[in-house]
């Protein structure tokens, strides 16, 4: 400012200025005070008449300015309730003609609504915009700013998004006070995706896309493999607050702001979804790609274990042994019932890591990797449960003496077995999936209907 008058004095131009609202501040009380003093005497300096019934020239820890409270001493600032009160009248008045049938408005009264969203981004974050892409693409359309647009599907969502959200969202830390409790770190490429918590054991997402997924943009890959990731560690990181590092600036800005890209956008609201129902507060991060390298190598691992039984299989045993009921070891390309669990989050999954969860009163249905064959057993027995399971004619694993303790009569919880056909029973994945992966076995597979006794 002092070189911009410097510079007018120097030219002999006379210039009117006008300031309108500022603000300052400092750490304590004492510095606080002298850079209001310091303000004060340098516009006084350069000319300016102060209208001093609206200054506030002594230091405080509560102030409302630009329609927001600056609360210093909890580090918050939020929007007024008088702001609040007129959003919730405008989002009332404009959900009320849209129930009625009502989709034309006026391209100026939407873009004040628009307006009144944007504006409280100080108290709301970097979701107010977010959530007006929508709002923002029938502004696009208008003629000008006198004639109607029309309220798409989309942008009535996003109305109802801020009627339902606007109180919960209220409040954000000042500065970077934000606190973090966990750290996800993603990354995706073009064969799959990957991700982990920091510092947590066994925490590995690890998955592959299939063939139209990995034809679509890098950002989509990102954009994807973040939200596989929060969905699948969603319960972990409930009520928390959650930095989430990618290397893909696109996808950290669309994560944040959203796009105006379609499927783009839908990702990015996907993943707000999943956070706002669990209270996760999601911060993304970009972060140089030597910085997730570990991330970056999951993402280009595939499973070995992502292998299945070819459906004319579960068919013929269906019908023998059914009706199956959950399939406890699955995806949601290779499920062969309509409930089933996955290793990690995918479409449709009823839930993660089958031993969490009771197998009772199911007839389930189980074709798990050979080293975990024990365990199944193990459940199978401790539960009463009934299954049929898949298991490959290995005498010498350490499963297979509790298929048969004294080498040939089977255990007491087998119903029946039968040797599977000498032929191609597997099927492949999306990962590499060694001897499993749809080629012809070396040794016989062997199907067990199983019904502990517990």
């Amino acid at each position: 400012m002092r070189a911009v008058v410097k510079h007018w004095r120097a030219k002999g131009l006379k210039v009117i200025v006008f300031l309108d609202d500022g603000i300052g501040g400092a750490k304590g009380k004492q510095k606080a005070l002298e850079v209001s003093i310091f303000i004060r005497q340098d516009l006084l300096a350069f000319g300016f008449l102060l209208a001093n019934e609206k200054c506030v020239w002594d230091p405080a820890t509560l102030v409302v300015w630009l329609g927001h409270v600056w609360d210093m001493m909890s580090g918050k600032v939020s929007v007024t309730k008088e702001r609040l009160d007129k959003l919730e009248g405008t989002l009332n008045w404009f959900i009320a003609q849209v129930s009625k049938g009502n989709l034309l408005v006026r391209a100026r009264k939407l873009a004040g609504l628009i307006g009144q969203i944007i504006s409280m981004q100080y108290g709301f974050g970097t979701v107010v915009r977010l959530r007006t892409r929508a709002l923002y693409k029938c502004l696009l359309e208008r003629a000008s700013w006198d004639a109607p647009v029309m309220i798409r599907c989309d942008a009535f969502h996003e109305m109802i998004f801020w009627k339902e959200n606007m109180l919960l969202l209220n409040g954000k830390l000042l500065g970077n006070q934000e606190h973090v409790d966990k750290t996800l770190v993603s990354d995706a490429s073009e064969i799959g995706y990957g991700g982990y918590i920091e510092d947590i054991a066994e925490s590995e997402l690890v998955g592959g896309w299939s063939s139209v997924e990995s034809k679509q943009s890098s950002t989509w890959r990102e954009l994807e493999g973040a939200r596989r990731l929060v969905e699948n560690h969603k319960d972990s990181l409930e009520g928390q607050s959650v930095v989430i590092k990618t290397d893909s600036k696109n996808a950290m800005s669309i994560l944040k702001s959203g796009s105006r890209n379609f499927e783009l956008q839908k990702k990015a609201i996907a993943v707000n979804e999943i956070c706002k129902s669990r209270k996760i507060n999601l911060l993304p991060t970009w972060v140089p790609r030597e910085n997730i390298d570990k991330a970056d190598f999951l993402s280009r691992c595939t499973d070995s274990d992502d292998w299945g039984i070819k459906p004319w299989v579960f068919v013929w045993l269906d019908g023998l042994w059914g009706p199956h009921t959950y399939d406890r070891f699955a995806t949601d390309y290779n499920a062969k019932c309509d409930k089933f669990n996955s290793r990690w989050w995918c479409p449709g999954t009823s839930g993660l890591d089958a031993f969490s969860e009771s197998w009772q009163n199911e007839n389930n249905w189980l074709v798990p990797p050979p080293r975990l064959i024990v365990d199944c057993l193990r459940k199978i027995a401790k539960e009463g449960a009934e299954a049929t399971l898949i298991a490959p004619m290995w005498m010498s694993a350490p499963f297979w003496p509790l298929l048969y303790p004294d080498g040939q009569i089977p255990a007491k919880y087998v119903i029946e077995s039968l040797v599977l056909p000498n032929c191609i029973l597997t099927e492949r994945g999306r990962g590499n999936n060694g001897i499993f992966g749809g080629k012809f076995l070396k040794f016989g597979m062997i199907a067990f209907k199983i019904k502990g006794d517990a």
